[in-house]
Formats: structure tokens, C-alpha cells, sequence
């Protein structure tokens, strides 16, 4: 028989899962942040997943703030990208410099279909490390906004493995404890 600490803690962590899933898009762009070994150079490793939005995902932005980063620095690495062309579009005054990925008709993800691999190097200029980013999808034939939303960061599976062996003491921890 489950203690009441380990259901209520099931129960919290349900509640979380179904609150973000609630808010969550039907398109996901996350990302891993790779050292370049030079100070201050940096690559995003991007997936763009089609969680479950109705249309194809063909056409993505991904923001990147020239305050922050080095406009001039900024290339995409990908490797065997095809038939996805990829390109960085500079900052104009009000808007920022922009990664952009699109793929013709057809050819985009389907509900359930993800694809990794896109890469983009840069110099940072802010202070500590970079993360999130803004990131648009849109239809690469009429050049509507489709979705906005923000990259998420992948966790590392060091990371989410402490985070999970926390919640088990915790439970165990709990599950000790003497009741009054």
C-alpha cells in the first residue's frame, strides 16, 4: 500500500504534467547549447517537432537578439539538412536577426513527426550563458504566423537523472517521517 506522502506527490506531479501540457503549442523547438572551445562561441543544436498542430511544419524563425549576440557571427552549421534550406536574415531596425529554416510544400512535418540536427554557431556577447530564444512557425507560401512560442532547453541527462533521484528521496524521506 502506497503512503499518503508518495500519492500526494504522484498526485502534484500529475497536476503539473497536465497544467503544462494544457498550455503547451503543437510545435516544439528545443535546443542544445554546445561549447566551441573559443570564449564567448557558442552552437544551438535545434529539433523542430510537430506535436500535434493539423498543418505541416514547414517554415520556423528562431530570434536572436543582436544585443546579445554577434550578428555578423552567426552561421548555419547543420549537417545534411536537405531538403530544408536554411539561412540567417539580418536585423532591421525593430526587428532581430533571424534563423530561418523552411521546406517546400509537402515535404514539411507532419502531426507527430519531428526532425534535429539544425545548428547555428555564434559569438555571444551577454553575460552568463545563453538560452531560450523566441521562434515563430509559419506557412512558407503566404508568409502567415502560425505559431510563436519559445525554445526550450533539452535537459542534459545528468540533469534530469539528479532531478528524478531528488524526488525519490523526497518520497523516501517523506514516507520516514513519524506522524503526529
Amino acid at each position: 500500500m502506497q503512503s499518503r506522502s508518495v500519492r500526494a506527490l504522484a498526485s502534484a506531479a500529475g497536476l503539473l504534467m497536465t497544467a503544462a501540457a494544457a498550455q503547451a503549442l503543437p510545435v516544439d523547438v528545443s535546443y542544445e547549447l554546445r561549447s566551441l572551445g573559443q570564449a564567448g562561441r557558442y552552437e544551438f543544436v535545434y529539433t523542430f517537432a510537430n506535436t500535434s498542430a493539423a498543418e505541416e511544419i514547414a517554415g520556423i524563425t528562431i530570434d536572436f537578439d543582436p544585443a546579445l549576440y554577434d550578428e555578423g557571427s552567426l552561421q548555419p552549421t547543420s549537417v545534411a539538412s536537405a531538403p530544408w534550406a536554411e539561412s540567417i536574415l539580418y536585423s532591421v531596425p525593430g526587428l532581430p536577426a533571424q534563423y530561418d529554416a523552411s521546406v517546400p510544400a509537402g515535404q514539411g512535418l507532419g502531426a507527430g513527426q519531428a526532425r534535429g540536427g539544425f545548428s547555428v554557431s555564434f559569438t555571444w556577447l551577454g553575460a552568463g550563458l545563453p538560452g531560450p530564444q523566441p521562434f515563430s512557425v509559419y506557412d512558407p507560401v503566404s508568409f502567415d504566423v502560425l505559431y510563436t512560442g519559445t525554445t526550450v532547453a533539452v535537459p542534459e541527462a545528468a540533469t534530469l537523472s539528479l532531478s528524478l533521484i531528488g524526488l525519490a528521496l523526497l518520497a523516501a524521506v517523506r514516507r520516514r517521517r513519524p506522524r503526529p
